[in-house]
This record gives structure tokens, sequence and C-alpha cells, in this order.
């Protein structure tokens, strides 16, 4: 259920940590550049190049409604299960 893992690579000096989240799946987004402490962290290609504000935007809000999707499957297969 919880088979996550994180891949972090050195490049040109920046950290990077590859995206698994599968809300990432049908997009350019392969890595997101570990430079702000904020979390304010920009995504990035797989040639490292960084997409503009509303791609990360995009990708962002995309990731976090993958999650809240997997959450209500999971409330729903739970209830099933009960039945």
């Amino acid at each position: 259920r919880n088979s996550h893992f994180s891949t972090i690579m050195k490049y040109e000096g920046d950290l990077y940590l590859l995206c698994t989240d599968i809300a990432f799946a049908h997009t350019h987004i392969v890595w997101e550049r570990l430079d702000e402490v904020d979390g304010d962290t920009s995504y990035c290609d797989a040639n490292f190049k960084v997409n503009n504000s509303s791609s990360d935007e995009t990708a962002a809000l995309a990731a976090a409604q993958a999650q809240e999707d997997l959450l209500v499957a999971g409330a729903i297969a739970n209830t099933t299960d009960q039945d």
C-alpha cells in the first residue's frame, strides 16, 4: 500500500527530487528542484529545464488533486468492504 521511494540527484550544484507521483505521469515534469526551504520549488523536465510558473502551478494542482482522488477512492473502498 505504501510503496513509495525517493530519488535525489545533484546536478550542476542543485538538488533534484524525482517526481514519482501519478499526477506527473502524463506531463513532461520529471524533476523537482529543491532550492527553496519554504516549499516554493520549481518543476523541471528531463533536461533539468525549469517550466514557467503557470506550468508549475498546473503540475502542483494536478498532484494535489491526484492525492485527494486517492483518499476518496480509499474511503469508498473501505465503505464497500464493510457492507
